[in-house]
């Protein structure tokens, strides 16, 4: 760097020029220390503010750490209130094993609040209940009434509970346990009674869903077109499939075997059987659906224990900045009812009376929609406005007294034009002969030149006017041959669009009339 001294002249007899140099050199190394000090001080700065952001990010962490453990301990102590409960749910499958081999298991001990001891206890060997036992579960709440009823039938209690299980499907949304309970019901698990039961009290949620909402899922399944006669012959497909063919498999579903040993290696003899062909594996899968729902109510424990776990589950996640694994299975969720039912009419596993059953009310919802696409009259007749919306044309062609009126019209407008300029004829004839007179005078006389432009300027604005009048006839005439030539092609054109309307419609009605047969025959 320059030393601050070398602006100073060196010798005596420096020159000036040589001065100045020296002093601009200083100057210049000047403005670049500074600037690459201006340099240093703006990553300084930066680097003070992202170390600031980085503080505050990591007091904000630690702080949030510091409110989840409080919290975590708090829930912690919670759970620690609830010692019994995984003994309990260890009892519980211990002891329905039992039940199911036809051993009364001994006495356990009761958890307050807890409605899984007292339903284990009211049952008995072959589906029996204790009526004060089960009352104090039930009356714990939970999953108690769902739990007894899937548990005694797998017990073997054959009593009808189909009212029973239209109560515990009642509702807008379900659980998974109730989801579960559907599957059952679909399966046959409860008798043919209990689906026609169940559906009765749906019938107000397959309502509520609405016509449009109907019409929407309909519109999904028919792909991407989504026209009205695809979602017409979906919907007529939809029916037509599950009607009774009369081959005696209406009640037949299809039961998915489960993985046999095949030789030294695991595989699958079949896929899937029909319930009609093997009726010993439907009923082995039926008892299997039971024990699996019945161990899965167990095992979901209290509905506030789970809350507390699945809080604690996040919390630590929070502590330890865990994100939750992609491959991770999503917990069960509740889902719509109508959801629900949606999936059961597109699943061709299902029997085609159960899908049957499940669609009655549906069809009972889009009868009068079909009703309304049955109708060959509801379409709008095509229409166009022309010269500035009045004059109405349809596909018989254009409104008669419109059409004169705008006639009339016109021919006022032109008329009126020609009044305004019928003073051109005299001016014209005037100008003309003030112009042969200027002439003659002027032979006697020059100064009557200015009296020959005056004349020459007379006979032209007389000739404009007669040739505004003129062309305002013209312009009129041709304005009647443009409406009517343009009355003309939109007839034509809306007969042509009314025309597409009219088989795009036919083939409208069509489809609603074989949607209305199948729905019939479906409520027959």
């Amino acid at each position: 760097m320059t030393d601050r001294y070398e602006a100073v002249p060196a010798p005596w007899f420096t020159s000036e020029y040589t001065q100045r140099e020296i002093v601009r050199s200083a100057i210049n190394d000047q403005a670049v220390m500074l600037r690459q000090m201006g340099s240093d001080a703006a990553k300084m700065r930066e680097q003070l503010q992202n170390l600031s952001g980085n503080v505050e990010q990591r007091l904000d962490s630690l702080t949030r750490s510091f409110y989840s453990f409080v919290e975590l301990d708090s829930i912690r102590q919670l759970l620690a209130a609830f010692p019994m409960n995984e003994q309990a749910r260890r009892f519980a499958l211990t002891d329905l094993a039992l039940l199911r081999d036809g051993t009364r298991p001994e006495q356990r001990p009761d958890i307050d609040g807890y409605w899984l001891p007292p339903a284990i206890a009211a049952l008995h060997p072959g589906g029996a209940v204790d009526p004060d036992l089960a009352a104090r579960a039930t009356g714990r709440g939970g999953d108690a009434a769902l739990f007894l009823t899937v548990a005694r039938r797998l017990l073997g209690d054959t009593s009808d509970q189909s009212q029973a299980v239209a109560v515990l499907l009642d509702g807008p949304s379900w659980t998974p346990s109730q989801q579960g309970l559907w599957r059952l019901v679909l399966a046959g698990a409860f008798g043919p009674a209990a689906l026609p039961r169940v559906m009765a009290r749906l019938a107000k949620v397959v309502e509520e869903a609405g016509v449009d909402d109907w019409v929407a899922w309909l519109r999904t399944l028919a792909g991407s077109k989504g026209s009205g006669v695809a979602v017409l012959d979906r919907y007529a497909a939809e029916l037509e499939a599950v009607a009774d063919q009369g081959d005696g498999r209406d009640d037949a579903w299809q039961v998915t075997l489960e993985p046999v040993a095949t030789g030294d290696e695991e595989g699958f003899a079949r896929t899937s059987v029909s319930s009609a062909d093997d009726p010993a594996m439907a009923r082995q899968a039926v008892e299997a659906g039971l024990a699996e729902l019945a161990r899965a109510v167990i095992a979901d424990g209290d509905q506030g224990e789970r809350d507390l776990l699945d809080r604690a589950e996040a919390l630590r996640r929070e502590i330890s900045r865990e994100e939750a694994p992609s491959d991770e299975p999503a917990a069960p969720m509740d889902r719509p009812t109508v959801d629900c039912l949606r999936d059961t009419l597109v699943d061709e596993t299902l029997s085609r009376r159960d899908r049957r059953e499940v669609l009655r009310p549906v069809a009972r919802v889009l009868d009068p929609w079909v009703v309304e696409q049955a109708d060959p009259t509801l379409i709008e007749e095509p229409q166009a406005m022309l010269s500035g919306g009045r004059v109405a044309v349809t596909r018989e062609g254009a409104d008669d007294a419109a059409m004169r009126a705008e006639f009339r019209r016109i021919g006022r407008e032109a008329e009126a034009e020609v009044e305004r300029t019928r003073n051109g004829r005299p001016a014209l004839i005037a100008g003309g002969a003030l112009a042969a007179l200027s002439i003659v005078l002027m032979f006697f006389a020059p100064g009557f030149v200015v009296l020959l432009f005056v004349s020459l300027g007379i006979g032209f604005w007389g000739y404009s006017q007669m040739s505004t009048g003129k062309r305002a006839v013209q312009d009129g005439e041709k304005d009647v041959e443009k409406l009517r030539s343009a009355a003309d092609s939109t007839a034509l054109r809306l007969a042509s669009e009314y025309e597409g309307k009219s088989v795009a419609r036919q083939e409208l009605v069509e489809a609603a009339e074989r949607a209305k047969a199948a729905a019939r025959a479906l409520a027959a």
